[in-house]
């Protein structure tokens, strides 16, 4: 198989897959989980299986990586804005409009793609770029106010999100380019992924029920400490009332 087949056919997967979870994604926000809380989930379960990948087939590598301070800027640069400002942008997208609706506004991305890469390379647009740059943005006209001029038919929040993702999208694409070719895409990614994730976890208050259970606790060997075993369990049972 060639390797212009090979990546057609890996492209063509990937989209069919992140529509996939872009309705999985529609299905849990209905049913109560917000777009952070699953961000974060989608970015520590794929970041970790990512990073297992890439410990059983370049171990040694990862130690190099994580020794390599400008790596590690420029991970941490894309594991923000690519990783996590991305996957949030699709989800709030998704809960303020669906599924299909925030996908094909993401879609936009390759119009930011070209226009970086025709003032990276010095280059201009062909008549077939151009002809495509103005149908994306017809089309996305088109999904925002349905042909009518004096009114959206999303909220102002969906069009905005589904536009971010767009940018962020592209900027997903374009950030860890460099870093792919040197280190290989299971690496980056999958370590970009758990930053991600982990820079997110303080927004989601995920340490108010430990910091709870850690004062509870505390506070209870510390009673036993001071007056004995049996004062503080009779005094426990108070907890049904």
């Amino acid at each position: 198989m060639s390797n212009s087949l090979k990546g057609t056919l890996l492209t063509v997967v990937a989209g069919i897959a992140w529509g996939l979870s872009g309705t999985s994604g529609q299905y849990l926000m209905a049913h109560g989980i917000s777009a952070l809380v699953l961000t974060n989930l989608r970015l520590l379960i794929a970041g970790g299986i990512l990073m297992l990948l890439a410990y059983a087939t370049a171990k040694d590598k990862i130690l190099v990586f994580l020794k390599d301070r400008k790596s590690l800027l420029s991970l941490l640069i894309f594991a923000l804005i690519g990783l996590f400002l991305n996957q949030f942008a699709y989800l709030s997208a998704i809960q303020e409009t669906n599924a299909g609706t925030a996908t094909v506004l993401q879609y936009v991305c390759p119009v930011g793609i070209l226009i970086y890469s025709c003032i990276k390379d010095r280059v201009a647009p062909t008549l077939g770029e151009i002809v495509s740059i103005i149908f994306a943005i017809g089309g996305t006209f088109l999904i925002a106010t349905h042909g009518q001029l004096d009114q959206l038919s999303m909220t102002p929040a969906g069009l905005f999100w589904g536009l971010f993702s767009a940018l962020t999208y592209a900027l997903y694409i374009i950030l860890p380019i460099a870093l792919i070719k040197k280190w290989g895409s299971s690496l980056v990614i999958g370590v970009g992924m758990v930053i991600a994730g982990l820079v997110a976890l303080p927004f989601i208050g995920f340490y108010r029920p430990i910091s709870r259970l850690v004062l509870i606790f505390s506070l209870r060997l510390q009673a036993l400490s001071l007056l004995g075993l049996s004062l503080p369990i009779q005094l426990s049972l108070k907890e049904p009332v």
